[in-house]
Parts: structure tokens; sequence; C-alpha cells
């Protein structure tokens, strides 16, 4: 599930010049892409979340007791309820399967898109042994970044709603993207 979840919160970055991508969603590719920094708040399927997009794949995911980082090449997985963090340095094979960085650089060539009513737009994967089945996006009338997401994957669907994009006007640093275990956490470092 969390892999479908970063999967639409980083679709918007991953949306380059392909001329498959309708202009509404490019124009929103594009505004992502240009921002130093992007704060997200969103409900998944009905539970609150926030995202921090930095440069590079960077990114910081809070979703009630869920905590993931990425700064670029390790990765924290931390669960308050567990009091346990999994660290990672992960493999292309490991980015591939559910990292937004390996996300950046695969869904632009690996989706086309169409308007499929009003300010809706569909996204297809091109292959037909994509994970991911389809992408729906919809935008309000006006403004440039999207209101809601869903997406069908083998897992299910996951529906994100209530999207706010707040582009900050600078880079944030490294140990944004960094997680510092608490005391009495049990870390497991598979680096």
């Amino acid at each position: 599930m969390r892999h479908f979840l970063f999967t639409l919160i980083t679709l918007l970055a991953t949306l380059t010049a392909s001329g498959a991508i309708p202009a509404r969603v490019k124009a929103a590719a594009d505004k992502v892409n240009s921002a130093p920094a992007l704060q997200v708040t969103f409900k998944a399927n009905g539970h609150p979340a926030t995202m921090l997009l930095g440069d590079g794949g960077k990114f910081a995911l809070i979703m009630g007791d869920i905590k993931v980082y990425y700064d670029g090449k390790t990765q924290w997985a931390y669960s308050a309820a567990d009091k346990e963090v999994t660290i990672l340095n992960p493999t292309a094979d490991e980015l591939a399967s559910g990292n937004p960085a390996a996300i950046l650089s695969t869904l632009s060539s690996a989706f086309k898109g169409e308007k499929i009513k009003g300010e809706t737009y569909r996204l297809t994967p091109l292959s037909s042994n994509a994970e991911i089945a389809e992408v729906t996006i919809a935008f309000p009338a006006a403004g440039p970044w999207p209101q809601s997401m869903s997406i069908i994957g083998p897992s299910g669907s996951m529906s994100v709603s209530d999207l706010k994009f707040t582009p900050l006007k600078t880079k944030k640093p490294l140990q944004a993207f960094q997680f510092k275990a608490p005391k009495g956490t049990t870390i497991t470092d598979l680096r």
C-alpha cells in the first residue's frame, strides 16, 4: 500500500516532456519540478498524511504512526506502534518496486494519458506487465494543482483526496530527509 502512496504523490514529478501526457497534467508536473521543495498534505484512504519532496527524489512521509524518509541514498521506515525502524540503502530493484526516486525516472516513459471528463485524466501503463494498472488525476476548474488522485494496482486501489500543494522557496537541507531513531527503538540496519 505504501508503494501506491509514493506513486500517487510523486506521479506529478515524474511526468516530463512526453507527448502522450495531457497538457494539464504536464503543466502540474512542470510546477512540481520547478519548486526547490514541495510540501504536500492529503488524505490516503481517509487517513491524513504529509509529504515533503526534495530534489533528487528525496522525500519525508508522515502518515499516522508511520514515517518514511529517503535522502537519495539511505531509506528509513519507522513504525511508532512497533517502536522499530528499518534502515537500508535500496538497490535499483528495491527502488523500482517502491521508492519514489525510481518512480521519478520511469513513469514518464511508462505511461500514456487521456482526458476522461471535465478536468479528470486517466494515465495507463504502456506495458501490460506494469504493477500499476491505472492512475486517475482530478483537477479543480481553476488552479495548477490536482485535488485528488486514485491508483489501481495489484493490492487493490488507493484514494488520495484533499490534496494541498505548497511550493517552498528554498531547497531543504539533507537533514530534512534523514531520520533519527528515538531512544528505545529497535533498529534493523540492512545496509
